[in-house]
């Protein structure tokens, strides 16, 4: 979507932009900007809990609350950011929030790392991260909104595709 785009279009000026102040050339991001579409209900959790692990993965802290460029000391209540909607991935721990915040923070600091290995994720091309009836269904929805797309852009086309005859047919003749 336009996000992912815009976050390509960013990464690659930054890229630029920076490498020219400081006098290099290459990469400085490890990999392009990758965006997934995620069941939350099934995944969610895993995924959150594995962005909130990985400043201790790699060795930067040892708890997660040392580490302050991820959202994860907003989720247990040590910082406030009301531009964060934690809501999906809270409610799944209970139904107060103080409940919701302790449960977290267990679940964070547990040793499952549940149903999907998130860096060979990260490696493959699949954009939908779930089950098969879940995939089913964003592939769908992405169709159908595809179509929609198409239609707005070119009505006479998709009317002929409706039809099944030749957008040729369906174009008024002219009158010499």
């Amino acid at each position: 979507g336009y996000i992912s785009e815009f976050m390509n279009v960013f990464h690659g000026w930054y890229a630029q932009y920076f490498n020219k102040i400081h006098g290099r050339i290459g990469h400085l991001f490890e990999a392009r900007y990758k965006n997934r579409i995620v069941d939350v209900n099934d995944y969610g959790v895993w995924l959150s809990r594995y962005i909130h692990r990985q400043p201790c993965e790699a060795g930067l802290v040892v708890d997660p609350e040392q580490y302050r460029w991820t959202s994860y000391r907003v989720y247990v209540g040590f910082e406030e950011n009301p531009n964060l909607k934690m809501g999906v991935i809270l409610n799944q721990f209970g139904a107060r929030i103080s409940t919701q915040r302790k449960a977290y923070r267990r679940f964070i600091s547990g040793n499952d790392d549940g149903p999907i290995d998130w860096d060979a994720t990260s490696a493959s091309p699949e954009v939908i991260v779930g089950g098969d009836d879940f995939r089913e269904a964003v592939n769908s929805e992405l169709k159908r909104r595809i179509n929609v797309e198409r239609a707005i852009k070119n009505p006479l086309m998709s009317v002929s595709q409706l039809l099944e005859v030749s957008p040729g047919l369906l174009k008024k003749p002219r009158q010499g």
